[in-house]
């Protein structure tokens, strides 16, 4: 933090940042500045936060000042949007398209952006306003008269709107901003929350079926994996590293587990398709459309931060992978139905 006073030149500015007190010297041109430990700032609750500053000149003479700001540094802005289901083309031209979704930690009346994405579309950039609602929910409506200018007909409508991408955006009351973007009809879900989790476990086991979980790796399919002290170093961005039969992969902490095969990183953003052996298949970012492990016991390894990868809403085409391991750096997660376990295992 820092500004400027006037006729303080040698006084001294005391700054009192919801409790946190800083005192520093006000310079020869008047300016002041200090620093906020990281420590204190990771302490600081959501919600508003008190600022109040005091100049004292050399003399003793004081002036005071003070304003209100709003923190939001833990509860962060989600968004997700629904899939749309594209039924008669008739009621689409009559009374329009609704694309819905929902957000978490965002206030109500704020304003999702959303845009819709086809190369050779007409409806290529086409910009349309929702507004998040109490409960969380909004809704951007593609307006009949906005497709009829279009040129858009019974005849036409979803063959065009077959393969659109809807992105969205949404700025939260403290500017802090989050974008998403999928497929118009398979959407994407908002991220998992830990009672989610829970509770998403515990109808998974009521209905006899298993998860198995090591620290940060997930499996959905039995295997016939050791735990040894063998390791191998995980490839690197385009390497492709053979490891033989018996490799083992070693987690950071003192778990690991058996994989053989090769293991495999991205060369094409579209598609990532495994060996015949056994495979271990890394990734960094989820924008892959399709990820096949092909044959054998395959897996899938989250390299990346705060990625969430979501079984549930496929735009994202994931096949005959058999162990889902979510990295170290323990911000990322998995989503999956009872359909999808079962599928897996």
């Amino acid at each position: 933090m820092s500004g400027t006073v006037s006729n303080a030149v040698g006084g001294s500015m005391r700054v009192n940042i919801g409790g946190l007190v800083l005192t520093t010297p006000v310079t020869a041109n008047g300016s002041w500045s200090v620093t906020v430990p990281t420590a204190n700032l990771i302490n600081i609750v959501d919600g508003n936060l008190n600022v109040g500053v005091t100049v004292t000149d050399r003399y003793g003479n004081s002036t005071s000042a003070s304003g209100a700001a709003i923190v939001k540094t833990h509860a962060l802005p989600q968004l997700g949007i629904d899939p749309t289901t594209l039924l008669s083309a008739l009621s689409i031209i009559t009374n329009g398209l609704a694309i819905h979704g929902e957000s978490r930690n965002v206030q109500a009346g704020a304003q999702v952006s959303v845009s819709l994405l086809k190369t050779n579309s007409v409806l290529n950039g086409i910009n349309l306003t929702g507004t998040v609602q109490a409960d969380g929910s909004w809704t951007a409506i593609l307006e009949s008269s906005l497709l009829t200018s279009q040129g858009l007909t019974v005849l036409n409508i979803l063959a065009v709107l077959t393969g659109t991408l809807v992105s969205a955006s949404v700025t939260d009351v403290a500017g802090n901003s989050v974008g998403v973007s999928a497929g118009l009809t398979t959407g994407i879900s908002l991220p998992l929350t830990l009672a989610s989790l829970e509770s998403q476990s515990l109808t998974l086991e009521e209905s006899g079926v298993s998860l198995e979980t090591s620290h940060t790796a997930a499996t959905s399919h039995e295997t016939s994996t050791t735990h040894d002290d063998s390791t191998l170093t995980l490839a690197s961005l385009n390497e492709v590293q053979s490891t033989g039969a018996s490799a083992t992969v070693n987690t950071p902490s003192d778990i690991s587990y058996s994989i053989g095969g090769v293991a495999i990183v991205p060369t094409d953003s579209n598609t990532l398709t495994g060996s015949d052996g056994d495979d271990l298949l890394q990734v960094s970012v989820l924008d892959a459309l399709h990820i096949d492990g092909g044959a054998g016991t395959d897996t899938l390894a989250l390299s990346g931060e705060h990625l969430a990868l979501d079984l549930t809403a496929l735009g994202l085409s994931i096949d005959n992978i058999e162990i889902f391991d979510l990295g170290a750096s323990g911000t990322n997660s998995i989503t999956l139905d009872l359909a999808r376990a079962v599928c897996h295992r």
